[in-house]
């Protein structure tokens, strides 16, 4: 069988494009890579509106950022499980306490597969509004966040005090926000 130049010569062309082409695992690499910069930069803009909102004292923008199945793990207390959970504990801190300042920069975002991690550090001063000496705080802190139809959602809250807890000890010790 005698197959004609020009069929050869498309063939050829053919072989010559695809192996010049990425595959198929270095296409999804670059495309993630490029999503990847994208989730982050939104990831940690939304940081800053959690900022923004807890310095003003404001539920419904942080609202917003969590789905109803998030666990809030706050130092010295049992886990807030839920949206509802979290929401009524926040109101609670606002109940009791001006927030003064509030720094929490974010010192790392990993994402992968429709989750990502956001690690930082956190500073703050509140004012019990019944009176008294302010109250400072610092740590660190992990979000796990997990992307939804809607946008990032903040799925995990854990953060830890810089300051000692040690219970029965009045020289130091950690409120506990109901």
């Amino acid at each position: 069988m005698k197959v004609p130049a020009a069929a050869l010569s498309i063939c050829g062309l053919l072989i010559a494009a695809t192996a010049c082409a990425p595959t198929a695992d270095q296409r999804p690499a670059a495309d993630e890579a490029a999503a990847t910069e994208a989730d982050v930069g939104a990831l940690k803009a939304l940081e800053e509106t959690v900022v923004a909102a807890f310095k003003a004292g404001e539920i419904d923008p942080m609202a917003a950022l969590y789905p109803e199945d998030v666990v809030v793990l706050a130092p010295n207390q049992p886990a807030l499980v839920g949206k509802d959970a979290v929401l009524v504990w926040l109101q609670g801190l606002y109940d009791q306490f001006t927030v003064d300042e509030f720094t929490s920069p974010v010192e790392e975002v990993v994402v992968a597969d429709g989750w990502a991690f956001s690690r930082g550090v956190f500073a703050w001063t509140l004012s019990p509004k019944a009176g008294g000496e302010p109250v400072a705080d610092s740590g660190n802190f992990i979000v796990i966040w997990r992307r939804a139809h809607d946008g990032w959602k903040r799925a995990r809250v854990i953060w830890n005090s810089d300051m000692r807890s040690l219970r029965g000890n009045d020289q130091d010790t950690n409120q506990r926000y109901e």
